[in-house]
């Protein structure tokens, strides 16, 4: 039996390098070459064991990645236009068609917890029967490509909330869905940017990516700081990227009347916020977003055509070898955004 290397998840902290089988493409499906794959903040919270979808125990995690087709089972090439060597990713979640959401069209909230498609943590990954699938031009690098879905998570936010030009926008949390909300929500020109982070690095790389303003928010009070740049007006939109409860109180706090607040993370807690302020006092529009319906295509084409450049993400790159040193990097690396294992690295730096 031909085996592969793989991350397999057994219970928290306790993910290892093993070999497995190395998959098989059956009818409908496709089985990748994986050429890159990103650790999210999510992975994270699943990997400490505090992730509300819990550790399912033997499979391989990873739901960022890109490959290269191996091989394609019956059918698969004219399901979705593929051939043998393309490039290509998915999206996570594999749609029923049946549950009431799918029915909506809305297939990133299907109701099938057994849809979600991970697997990218190895050196191959099957996409199952169902998958939508999205190709990848081969002039787009390798890290670039593994970002597509959190790009698209933050390209989605930004859509989610509905920057206008005349908005004043704020995006919490300069982590790689963060820096890729800031990013979409440059390109629809609002009136003023602003980004809220935690390190001289995060804010800094915000600034190229074009943020008008910064904010330190362990150095200063975020909304007292969006008020005085707003004149006391306050925020029109407020992105909430950075998974922390604290911030989301920030937001309600911040926007002015009839702002939108945009949620978009994993909560390991709950928050409190005022309900007069978003209610009697500024007529608040509070939106939830998950995964990023939609916007792979719309991603795939701005990193094709240079509108975004988002490399200076990768901020750490690391063979399968060491993942545990990959998993764990924020302990040691305060500016890391965006952690990519390469499961062909050998140690050398030339992938960057």
């Amino acid at each position: 039996m031909e085996t592969m290397k793989a991350i397999v998840q057994h219970a928290p902290f306790d993910f290892r390098l093993e070999r497995v089988p190395k998959p098989a493409a059956g009818p409908g499906e496709v089985v990748l070459r994986i050429e890159a794959a990103g650790i999210c903040a999510g992975d994270r919270i699943m990997y400490q064991g505090k992730a509300p979808w819990g550790i399912s125990p033997g499979e391989i995690p990873g739901h960022e990645y890109v490959g290269v087709v191996e091989e394609l089972g019956e059918g698969a090439a004219e399901c979705h236009g593929l051939s043998l060597g393309e490039r290509c990713t998915a999206e996570v979640q594999i749609p029923c068609r049946n549950c009431a959401a799918c029915r909506k069209g809305l297939f990133h909230l299907c109701e099938d917890a057994s849809g979600f498609q991970g697997g990218g943590w190895a050196e191959y990954i099957r996409l199952r029967r169902g998958a939508v699938v999205h190709k990848v031009p081969s002039s787009i690098h390798p890290l670039d490509a593994a970002m597509i879905e959190p790009l698209s998570c933050g390209a989605y936010a930004v859509e989610r909330a509905g920057v206008e030009m005349k908005d004043t926008v704020v995006v919490a949390g300069m982590g790689a869905i963060g820096l890729a909300a800031l990013q979409f929500a440059r390109l629809r020109n609002p009136c003023r940017l602003i980004a809220l982070g935690t390190t001289t690095e995060n804010t800094a790389l915000a600034r190229e990516f074009g943020a008008d303003e910064t904010v330190n928010i362990r150095e200063e009070d975020a909304a007292a700081r969006i008020r005085e740049l707003t004149g006391g007006a306050g925020c029109d939109v407020y992105i909430e990227c950075s998974g922390s409860p604290v911030s989301a109180e920030t937001g309600v706090a911040a926007l002015g009347r009839r702002g939108r607040l945009m949620i978009y993370g994993v909560y390991t807690r709950r928050a409190a916020v005022d309900l007069n302020e978003i209610g009697q006092n500024k007529e608040l529009t509070i939106l939830g977003g998950h995964l990023s319906p939609g916007m792979m295509p719309y991603v795939i084409r701005c990193l094709k055509t240079g509108q975004i450049r988002p490399r200076k993400m990768a901020t750490d790159v690391f063979p399968l070898e060491e993942f545990d040193k990959a998993v764990n990097i924020k302990k040691i690396h305060l500016g890391s955004i965006k952690t990519i294992l390469l499961p062909g690295l050998d140690g050398s730096e030339e992938e960057r």
